[in-house]
């Protein structure tokens, strides 16, 4: 069942995750046509642009409230979409081949359905390791876990195009 409970649990494993987001698979294998899972996401998680040339994906907000960005081949933003189900808007299509990414404003959950198997990005559809998301000074930070498993904040600016670590 998807319920408040499972999403808590889940929500408690992202916040352990040194990517701060977890997946929940709802498929059987990563071998299964049609890929469905609940994805935490909380604030501060980095998720570059990318695209999935073969397969549309497509999320609906369970909880939460975060941004759907996507961008054209120049890396160039051309739509934005903010989701949150208080106000109305509860997903959006993301058609195949879109460039596109997340800006998570309050701990999400999303359920989430593609086109299988389990294909991992290939690097083409990654095109930055930065985090292009608008034109202004942005500040994200990113919990790591050390070694002594206390989590560390590491702070990145977005300054002229790209993040950097500070």
């Amino acid at each position: 069942m998807i319920d408040n409970r499972l999403l808590d649990e889940i929500t408690e494993r992202a916040e352990t995750s040194p990517r701060l987001r977890m997946n929940h698979n709802i498929h059987e294998s990563l071998d299964s046509p049609c890929q469905r899972l609940i994805n935490v996401l909380l604030p501060g998680s980095p998720l570059p642009v990318h695209r999935h040339p073969h397969t549309a994906e497509t999320y609906i907000l369970l909880r939460g409230k975060m941004f759907v960005v996507f961008y054209n081949s120049l890396g160039e933003q051309t739509d934005r979409f903010l989701l949150d189900p208080l106000d109305g808007n509860y997903g959006v299509n993301i058609p195949a081949g879109q460039w596109h990414t997340v800006e998570v404003i309050e701990p999400s959950a999303i359920f989430e359905v593609k086109e299988g198997p389990y294909k991992p990005l290939d690097p083409e559809d990654i095109p930055y390791k930065e985090f292009p998301r608008g034109n202004s000074l942005k500040i994200q930070y990113l919990k790591v876990r050390s070694a002594s498993s206390q989590v560390d904040r590491i702070c990145f600016v977005f300054l002229e195009g790209v993040f950097t670590q500070i």
